[in-house]
């Protein structure tokens, strides 16, 4: 039984039958007693947020607790009565107050998990360095100056560990035997950050092994170097059946097809048996046709005379025996490639595409016409496409409800795109369906370019034609010859040119290019800081409007300047 309420423990009648409870924001002072019946209980969190209140000592009492989380109560210390806790396995304190990991954690036998992250964290206690159990170490925020000498002990035995980027630093330029065989160790970035609270409550419901955690972390950094030296069998398949976790999916499918499949693509042919496990994003019954019209015979099973297995998400049981000797391992981009090969006399490639050719191709994508985009990716049908037009294929797959349209576009998607884009196939869906504040569309759009290859450009022009929005996007990112253009446009009949509330850190350089064609400028309710004496090449300007500039208002250097800059010119702050 899982209670995620205060009223679900304190109307429970079957205390023997609760094995975990998670919930948020409440004071365990009214509750202790009643916790302290759930003699069964295994795993107990609570992520308060309010004020800070002590871990009642009964719940550490409860003979078979493993997994403890205790996040934003403001602990300053980590508790003595930890040590009652003896079958403890997870303790997560993330988000409090603490400074220092005590001695007395080495009574915690059983301790594997230790989250710390979000802790000053300035000293680890010298007994510590005899946690001979503990496996997973997060200590990511940190406050050391230098790695602590206790932590250079702890190492040896930690399969994964979060560390401060310059301790992290300072371990690989210092300790390179040490840094080079810990099986995981951070490297901090955003997208490894974003999946692991998710991972990590996998690996707890899944009892996955410490060896596969690090490697699926590995997977999640993107950190080449460790998963080349750890890629074999048994991690894969861990990685291709975790649950709720595409992008570690089709990660793991990325490597199978680097380090197993290049013979196996090249024997490919004739009378070959293929057997298809899991999910693929090319149609099935398409991949069918397409192997019996080079006489290669489509299986769902593996047996005796099963030449090439092709893997997929989520393969099932049955994938432990695709690596046995003598059979061939295949991802979907390699059959893909062997479409290509064999198949592709209309194959185009950006190299022979001219830039009218694909003015026009990403024209018909962005019609909003059906039969205009199908023609136009017709084309790619038989292989080939240019990487230029990925931007074009990503807003169509997240505008067009055409289900044939869809099918085309996603398969031409998960063909051509990055693992990170393919994992972005079923995020902002908000960003293309409805307007948002520039501020949200600056941001979801930045997203988008900063961590695939999308041009946010193209992104942004897109909004502004459909929501008229995204223009403070275009008017930080346009080059001057392209926003020129574009500011044209906007300026109205009395030479008007409203830029309010666009969250503008600074006036673009392309505004000072209009010349005489803006007599009215309003900036207000942006972020600007000051305004460059470039503004004087606004000639005929006779109001600017920089009000709600709290910054901008607040520098009164500038300001005087402003007005000897522009003397004819009304100014508003």
């Amino acid at each position: 039984m899982f209670l995620r309420s205060y009223s679900e423990i304190v109307d429970c009648v079957e205390p023997l039958a609760v094995k975990a409870i998670r919930f948020d924001g409440w004071d365990l002072t009214n509750l202790v007693k009643k916790i302290s019946t759930f003699v069964n209980l295994e795993l107990f969190e609570l992520n308060w947020g309010g004020n800070s209140f002590a871990i009642p000592v009964d719940i550490f009492k409860l003979p078979k607790l493993k997994h403890l989380s205790f996040t934003k109560i403001r602990l300053s210390k980590i508790p003595e009565t930890i040590v009652y806790a003896e079958n403890l396995e997870t303790l997560d304190l993330s988000y409090n107050l603490i400074s220092k990991i005590p001695a007395y954690l080495t009574q915690l036998k059983q301790l594997k998990v230790l989250n710390l992250s979000k802790n000053p964290i300035e000293e680890i206690e010298e007994e510590c360095s005899s946690m001979n159990s503990l496996k997973s170490l997060n200590i990511s925020t940190a406050k050391f100056e230098k790695i602590p000498a206790t932590l250079l002990k702890i190492l040896p035995q930690i399969s994964e560990i979060w560390l401060p980027k310059k301790i992290a630093a300072e371990l690989k330029k210092n300790y390179k035997a040490a840094y080079w065989k810990l099986p995981f160790i951070s490297l901090n970035s955003s997208t490894e950050s974003k999946l692991l609270k998710k991972i990590l409550q996998i690996f707890r419901s899944e009892g996955i092994d410490f060896p596969s955690r690090a490697f699926i972390l590995n997977l999640s950094a993107n950190n080449k170097e460790k998963i080349r030296e750890q890629a074999n069998k048994e991690f894969l398949l861990t990685a291709l059946k975790l649950k709720s976790m595409e992008a570690i999916r089709l990660r793991a499918l990325d490597y199978i097809g680097e380090i197993f499949s290049e013979e196996g693509k090249t024997a490919l042919q004739n009378n070959a048996k293929l057997a298809v496990l899991g999910k693929l994003g090319i149609n099935k019954n398409e991949l069918r046709l397409k192997m019996k019209n080079h006489n290669i015979k489509y299986t769902s099973k593996i047996d005796k005379s099963t030449t090439h297995i092709l893997l997929g998400q989520s393969p099932g049981a049955e994938a432990e025996a695709a690596f046995e000797p003598g059979k061939y391992i295949l991802n979907e981009k390699n059959i893909i490639d062997f479409w290509e090969i064999s198949e592709n006399p209309y194959i185009l490639e950006l190299a022979s595409v001219t830039t009218d050719q694909l003015d026009n191709l990403s024209n018909m994508m962005l019609s909003g016409q059906d039969d205009s985009i199908m023609v136009a990716l017709s084309m790619f049908k038989q292989g080939g496409f240019p990487k230029a037009l990925i931007t074009e294929l990503f807003i169509i797959f997240k505008t067009i409800n055409d289900p044939l349209v869809l099918r085309e576009a996603e398969r031409l998607l998960r063909q051509y795109g990055s693992t990170e884009l393919i994992g972005k196939l079923k995020t902002e869906q908000y960003l293309f369906h409805y307007k948002h504040n520039e501020s949200n569309t600056m941001r979801s759009i930045r997203n988008l370019s900063n961590k695939t290859e999308l041009d946010g450009v193209k992104i942004a022009r897109y909004l502004h034609r459909k929501y008229s929005t995204a223009a403070g996007y275009l008017a930080k990112y346009l080059s001057d010859k392209e926003a020129v253009p574009f500011f044209e446009q906007l300026i109205d009949a009395n030479g008007k040119l409203n830029l309010s509330g666009l969250a503008l850190q600074a006036v673009p350089s392309s505004i000072f290019l209009l010349g005489n064609k803006v007599k009215i400028l309003i900036l207000s309710s942006n972020g600007l800081k000051s305004v460059s004496e470039q503004i004087k090449n606004l000639k005929e300007l006779k109001l600017l409007d920089l009000n709600r500039n709290s910054a901008l208002k607040a520098n009164v250097s500038n300001r005087t300047k402003l007005n000897e800059w522009l003397p004819e010119c009304k100014i508003l702050f």
